[in-house]
């Protein structure tokens, strides 16, 4: 967790908070008083050098007003004018004259005493270090020791070395956020149940994602118990859960809605499927400010849906995909005598990609691959691969993937993917074109078995797949046979081509789905899978469940998951909720306990053994019971393990790490068969030529798994601050302004948070005058300029003291360099 100061303490003195003791204690007041329309541009450079306690008049105008005699320009001309890092006046001011040189010259200047000279320029020095964190007013320890302003050396803008430190034992999840309930005055107060799979995007309604993301949660509601009742669609804000939009037309609440932009107007369309059996799909209208019906073609058919869409034509312009029924993007049913693939009332939410590398888009399904022929019927249909040798006859869950090289065998071939299958309970691997090759094997602990996730659960380079039954979750391991896959590794040692299976509670269908993610960054993916008592994280490599929580539902063909909800850069886990009551026990029986690092990040202050310690309730946080470890648990003492407290839940639920330790996210997600290629980070479907399967995209060799999108996945950001000014509007208010720069690698979103705080006559901080947030991004190297107004007493002089991330809700790579000093801020008035 990050520490940017220690000023978050209120009880600290300034000293303390800033390890600044050398602070200036008087300001020189040449500029007199301050009028109402007079604003002072002041400097917040620190003097950390303990023997000068004097403002330096001569080439410091820390504490002259803005329109200070000073005519000289305080950008170098050397450096463009708009560089986003220009610094303060009095840090990078070329010295002009001075006296007699001391030491060698700089470029054709002597430097003064109390400056140095930096790439042929005299700076104001800014005190000696050991590293970044000892250096304030957003500068870095250069490599003589010494802490020089951002900018002040060509080309350090940002410090390519930051990043964060994974903490993987620590694994602490937390409630970001949550929606239970519409607003009053909804048309629906009731549906507040969740039953399907929710999904992710930025509609860009008042703001640009480039500048200024900010993602919605999409899903669908209802209001009594069974997934064939009807529901409703909402619309709400990642960041905060808050309400957005009510969708008041009937459509069918166990169906998860897919996003796209089906119009081409850059903006994504919601789509659905009707109470009645009909595709349909809702734009936004920005002259209501609403949602409305954008197609709805008649087919009658009362199922249950998970649209995906995709370019199958290959002319640049989407179509939507219900269990092989095609849409195409204005509404028009194309192969309507196609027999839709299902299970009972579930239409299979099946995968359209370029399976066998010949350039052409397939439908994979459990009977078959099949291409997109426009020739057929009226408008096209889908045909079976030429070569298919598959004798499958049941219907079942798929996903795709590459598992390597399977020579001999019909369809395999370099870049070829496979299919992994859940059919009646039984896991198979076969190749483009129908052969079996691993498989099949039976899903511990009963029949059926929901939507497959393939990835790299045990780091060894090769993929493996999972999928949770009535009974179980089972992940399964080509490499866990007598002959494993050419540098395959199967962590548990096992022979029946099981890597690991753990126990759950999926009884009511056991089809629910399942997502993945690379939490930590480390390589190797986490498992995220909710059944009908608690939300869970598996270990990919042993199925140790890393977290749990309680939720609540019947489980029918949803799935927890993970992406960037609230532009924070970093992923979170998105669950929804139905209140259903189920035999779920007291505690979760397969959680260990809550994980630590040290004392600090326990309730109890005890960690031992890698886990929090706790002798009550009092002990562990809401919804976990101070119970006995699970046998051979390390250590002594009890511990917090997930508690099911029989709370019928309902709604969504957004979950955070702690700690900011997960890595950053997508954000987006945008249909139940997910596999990031398939659409933009804003929505748009490429042109079939242009979206390549994933396993031909480095470190993408998965299926519904999000990834790190642009971001470096272990990049952090590193926030500093600057040029601190202010405004007296009057007696009683005051806008204060300051520069915060993100020197890290990581983008910052607009979600943090800058405090303004003074310090009062005896050191002390209080709560912040004001809090100010960003406009757009910060990205790497950039600055930006925010402001708040302080309300209150503001006549007379203060000492103000800046502080971004006020929160500490940012993981930063170096914790101790945020901060900003206004030694005097004077308002006076006649």
């Amino acid at each position: 967790m990050t520490a940017p100061l220690s000023c978050h303490r209120q009880t600290l003195s300034l000293c303390v908070l800033l390890g600044l003791c050398a602070l200036a204690a008087a300001c020189d007041d040449a500029g007199g008083s301050v009028s109402e329309q007079d604003t002072r541009d002041v400097s917040a450079e620190i003097d950390t050098q303990a023997a000068d306690l004097t403002p330096d008049v001569t080439n410091d105008l820390t504490h002259l007003p803005a329109d200070a005699t000073d005519t000289q320009a305080d950008t170098p001309s050397e450096l463009p004018a708009d560089v986003p890092t220009e610094l303060p006046a009095d840090v990078n001011d070329l010295a002009d004259d001075g006296p007699t040189c001391p030491s060698a010259l700089c470029a054709t200047t002597c430097c003064n005493t109390g400056e140095r000279c930096v790439s042929d320029r005299c700076l104001r020095s800014m005190g000696a270090c050991t590293g970044d964190e000892d250096c304030q007013t957003d500068s870095f320890c250069d490599v003589d020791s010494q802490c020089t302003p951002f900018g002040a050396v060509s080309g350090v803008l940002s410090n390519p070395l930051c990043t964060r430190v994974s903490e993987s034992a620590g694994f602490r999840p937390t409630v970001q956020c949550e929606w239970v309930a519409p607003p009053a005055g909804d048309p629906r107060p009731n549906h507040t149940s969740v039953n399907s799979t929710p999904v992710v995007v930025d509609f860009q309604i008042g703001h640009n994602f480039a500048t200024n993301p900010r993602p919605s949660i999409v899903f669908t509601t209802t209001s009594s118990f069974s997934y064939t009742n009807n529901g409703i669609l909402r619309v709400i804000d990642g960041r905060t859960c808050d309400h957005q939009y009510t969708i008041d037309v009937e459509v069918a609440s166990a169906s998860t809605p897919a996003v796209a932009d089906l119009n081409g107007d850059g903006r994504p369309e919601i789509i659905s499927w009707t109470a009645t059996g009909n595709p349909i799909a809702f734009t936004y209208d920005p002259a209501t400010d609403a949602w409305s019906e954008l197609w709805q073609p008649t087919f009658g058919s009362p199922q249950i849906a998970a649209p995906s869409v995709h370019d199958i034509d290959h002319d640049n312009v989407p179509e939507v995909i219900y269990g092989g029924l095609v849409v195409s993007h204005d509404g028009v049913i194309l192969n309507p005598s196609f027999p839709i693939r299902g299970i009972g009332t579930y239409m299979l939410p099946l995968p359209v990609l370029d399976l066998d590398g010949d350039g052409i888009t397939e439908l994979i399904e459990p009977l078959g691959v099949r291409q997109w022929n426009a020739s057929l019927g009226t408008a096209g249909d889908w045909e079976l691969e030429a070569g298919w040798v598959g004798t499958e006859t049941a219907m079942g869950f798929v996903a795709a993937a590459d598992f390597g090289d399977f020579v001999g065998a019909a369809g395999d071939g370099p870049q070829h993917g496979e299919v992994a299958s859940i059919i009646n309970g039984n896991a198979t691997v076969r190749t483009c074109l129908g052969e079996t090759v691993f498989g099949p094997i039976a899903i511990v602990g009963g029949p059926n078995g929901g939507n497959p996730v393939i990835a790299d659960f045990d780091g060894d380079g090769l993929v493996e797949f999972g999928a949770g039954g009535p009974g179980s979750y089972t992940t399964f391991d080509p490499d866990c046979q007598a002959v494993p896959r050419a540098g395959g590794l199967c962590a548990s040692a096992r022979l029946d081509g099981i890597l690991w299976t753990t126990s759950v509670r999926d009884f009511s269908i056991g089809i629910n789905g399942t997502s993945i993610f690379d939490f930590d960054g480390d390589g190797r993916t986490e498992v995220v899978y909710a059944d009908e008592c608690f939300l869970r994280v598996f270990d990919g490599v042993d199925g140790t469940a890393v977290f749990s929580a309680e939720r609540s539902s019947a489980t029918w063909l949803e799935m927890p998951i993970v992406a960037d909800v609230d532009a924070d850069f970093n992923a979170e886990i998105v669950v929804g909720n139905y209140p259903y009551a189920s035999a779920c026990g007291a505690v979760d029986p397969i959680h260990p306990g809550i994980p630590c690092l040290d004392a600090a990040s326990c309730v109890s202050g005890v960690c031992d053994a890698g886990f929090c310690r706790c002798s009550g309730a009092s002990d562990c946080p809401s919804s976990y019971s101070c119970v006995a470890p699970l046998a051979g648990t390390a250590g002594t003492g009890d511990v917090c393990r997930a508690a099911y407290q029989g709370s019928l839940l309902n709604g969504i639920r957004v979950y955070q790490d702690a700690a900011d330790g997960w890595v950053s996210s997508r954000m987006i997600w945008n249909q139940y068969a997910y596999f990031v290629t398939n659409v933009t980070d804003t929505g748009q479907i490429p042109g079939a030529s242009a979206v390549l399967p994933n396993w031909l995209v480095p470190g993408m060799n998965h299926f519904r798994q999000n990834v790190q999108g642009n971001a470096v996945p272990d990049a952090a950001p590193d926030l500093t601050s600057r040029d601190v000014r202010y405004d007296c509007i009057d007696q009683a208010s005051a806008t204060l302004f300051a520069t915060v720069c993100n020197r890290g690698t990581e983008p910052v979103g607009t979600g943090t948070r800058t405090g303004f705080y003074r310090q009062d006559v005896g050191g002390q901080l209080g709560s912040p005058l004001c809090i100010a947030e960003p406009s757009e991004v910060i990205n790497p190297g950039e600055c930006v300029e925010v402001s708040c107004t302080w309300s209150g007493s503001v006549e007379g002089e203060h000492l103000i003291v800046v502080v971004p991330d006020v929160d500490k809700t940012i993981s930063e790579c170096v914790n101790d360099n945020n901060g900003t000093v206004l030694p005097q801020m004077l308002c006076a008035f006649n």
